[in-house]
């Protein structure tokens, strides 16, 4: 069952774009007509290179934390506090909207990025988490340099798929 949700377990990979510089795609969190929604962002700073890897900016870290949450934990509707990137190390995560029939989800690991920018300010629904697993999941925070959603480009509405994430 679990593979049905392959394209939607890979939240952010690399992709080439018509440059072939690489750029970071990542499912986001995000808000429209005051309402959350899942899209497929591509972020537009290109990365930099230094003793052979690949670095993308992803802005300062301040007040960042490490959040540990049982197995079948259920958030219920909640907001980003601020806009924020959040890194799953472990576990697995099941983001659903209150307003669509769009979900992600998230397996901990290399592919487990996120952006939240779904702040009360800008959505009035929120989002839903539950995290499944039968592990602990593992998650690494920090909000974006200045509460400033990072430059990007909405690559379609819905959580990033496959395609975008391997670059197909």
């Amino acid at each position: 069952m679990l593979s049905s949700y392959l394209p939607y377990l890979l939240p952010f990979a690399f992709t080439v774009n018509q440059t072939s510089a690489q750029l970071l795609n990542l499912t986001a969190i995000s808000a429209r007509h005051n309402a959350s929604t899942l899209e497929c962002w591509q972020l537009l700073t290109p990365p930099t290179t230094f003793a052979g890897a690949t670095n993308f900016p992803l802005g300062d870290a301040t007040d960042a934390y490490l959040g540990v949450i049982a197995p079948h934990t259920h958030i219920g509707q909640a907001w980003a506090a601020h806009p924020q990137f959040s890194i799953f190390l472990s576990g697995l995560a099941l983001i659903t909207l209150p307003d669509s029939s769009h979900e992600a989800w998230v397996q901990g690991g290399k592919y487990g990025m996120i952006i939240a920018a779904d702040t009360k300010s800008v959505s009035a629904s929120g989002h839903i988490t539950d995290f499944p697993g039968k592990d602990e999941t593992v998650i690494a925070e920090w909000p974006c340099a200045g509460g400033i959603v990072p430059e990007h480009a909405v690559l379609h509405e819905g959580p990033c798929g496959l395609q975008e994430l391997l670059g197909v």
